[in-house]
């Protein structure tokens, strides 16, 4: 299955605005893009903090008036993403921080800054089938993945899942396939 690039500029546009209340799907879309697309440096209890990407200081309150929905709605929603292990929340007296559980496969990097739209550059690999090509960035990200493998370093989980292609359809997939590639790449490797 494919995945599409929505631009945050849709935040801005009239018919996300007018579709409040929001059903549960939208609310998921627009907390993966209201989370950061970048770590990012923001002020949290006075003092300035790195805020890793895929996460973000909010309340309930305040995701609650961006869908339109009752704090307790709201609450029973994130535990729910919680339970499935779709987000992971800590709270604090400053607030909740909220992470996207693999928020990289659901928003894969993509163009970066001074890429332009229809860039030749990197592999051609499922093109015919609309998935995306590989920026440079991913391109040096798999040949260091390879190296590692070459110098019998077996990569870390994050490091797996990171360079992972296609996205997981569940966590129990993603965890399968972690045990495979470690029984296989020890069975290679030693």
């Amino acid at each position: 299955m494919g995945w599409i690039s929505i631009d945050r500029k849709i935040l801005d546009h009239w018919i996300y605005k007018k579709s409040k209340p929001f059903c549960k799907f939208a609310a998921w879309i627009d907390l993966i893009m209201f989370v950061f697309y970048e770590d990012s440096k923001e002020p949290i209890a006075g003092q300035l903090q790195v805020t890793q990407r895929g996460s973000r200081w909010t309340s309930v309150k305040e995701l609650a008036n961006r869908w339109g929905w009752s704090s307790h709605r709201t609450r029973l929603f994130l535990d729910t993403l919680q339970a499935d292990q779709m987000v992971e929340l800590k709270g604090t007296p400053s607030g909740t921080l909220v992470t996207v559980v693999n928020y990289g496969v659901y928003q894969h990097q993509g163009r970066t800054k001074g890429q332009t739209k229809g860039t030749t550059k990197g592999t051609t690999k499922g093109t015919t089938k609309g998935e995306p090509r590989a920026t440079d960035k991913q391109v040096k990200k798999n040949n260091k993945e390879k190296e590692k493998i070459n110098k019998k370093e077996m990569p870390t989980y994050f490091e797996w899942v990171a360079s992972h292609e296609a996205p997981f359809e569940s966590v129990e997939q993603r965890n399968q396939e972690w045990d495979e590639f470690r029984t296989q790449w020890e069975a290679e490797h030693g």
